[in-house]
């Protein structure tokens, strides 16, 4: 007799066992997915009770661990707000212990591991282990201060292009850019170019640059000769550098955008557009921080 499915009448035995396996698989995967969530979740909740345990231990690192609380929450914010909710909670008289004196939060601004100190007259009064733990405690909510900023306001730059049929050049305007401070963060004044080059293949064949600026508007343009050929058709690539000049110092390139037939996403659909459009371009990058 022959094979009989009633879901799908028409279909063989072979295809139906075929089906069967396939379905079975997406379960177990299904099934182990959710085995491995499970696990993670009770894992998470383990070190957190772990966490929590380790704390209780330090009974007299407590206020230091409510103070690094209150800082992270207060360096993650804007850098002209002030947070009076949590400079009140700590100052307060009925926040701390007994025997224990309110401790004065310190300024907060982005970029320098400063701003995130407790007062010298506190660390003075804190046992050596202390003072080195606040010293780690202010490493990481300093870094982790400046990573929110830059996924807040990421560093960018406003880049005009125009290709010209009848010449056959491309015209590049590095129009201002925003936020360049989080790649490369200091305590003095800091000048800032753009350097402009173009790229055919692995070959440099054109190079241009800004002047320098310390409020980071350009608004200035650049003609490039292409090779011969179709545009489309040509492997070339704009690269823009970021280059930060502090004080007498020689300037460092501290981040870049790629714009070309093959950079990524943005650069790659701005370079589609300017060459299928043929009128000007504008469009803002996140600028990629380079490696120091």
């Amino acid at each position: 007799m022959p094979y009989h499915d009633e879901e799908y009448p028409g279909q063989p035995l072979w295809q139906s066992v075929l089906l069967f396996c396939c379905k079975g698989m997406i379960e177990g995967i299904v099934v182990i997915l959710f085995l491995w969530l499970l696990v993670q979740v009770l894992f998470t909740k383990q070190l957190e009770d772990s966490s929590r345990s380790s704390l209780s231990s330090f009974p007299k690192l407590a206020l230091l661990a409510r103070t690094r609380k209150a800082l992270q929450r207060r360096c993650t914010v804007n850098e002209d707000r002030t947070s009076y909710d949590e400079h009140s909670r700590l100052t307060s008289p009925s926040a701390v212990h007994e025997n224990e004196k309110p401790i004065p939060l310190a300024p907060l601004s982005y970029g320098s591991s400063a701003s995130c100190q407790l007062p010298a007259s506190v660390q003075n009064r804190l046992d050596p282990e202390a003072q080195s733990l606040v010293l780690q405690l202010t490493v990481l909510i300093s870094q982790d201060a400046l990573i929110c900023k830059r996924l807040s306001c990421p560093p960018q730059i406003f880049i005009l292009l125009h290709y010209q049929t009848p010449e056959h050049f491309i015209k590049a305007t590095v129009l201002r850019a925003e936020n360049l401070s989080c790649l490369a963060p200091t305590s003095e004044a800091a000048d800032y170019q753009v350097v402009v080059n173009l790229h055919h293949g692995r070959v440099l064949i054109s190079s241009r640059e800004t002047q320098r600026e310390s409020y980071t508007v350009w608004n200035t343009s650049f003609l490039f000769d292409l090779p011969v050929g179709d545009i489309s058709q040509l492997t070339l690539t704009l690269e823009f550098e970021v280059v930060q000049t502090v004080g007498l110092s020689e300037g460092q390139v501290i981040g870049r955008v790629l714009i070309g037939a093959d950079a990524a996403d943005a650069g790659r659909a701005h370079w589609r557009d300017m060459c299928s459009l043929l009128v000007e371009q504008a469009r803002w990058h996140i600028v990629h921080p380079e490696l120091l």
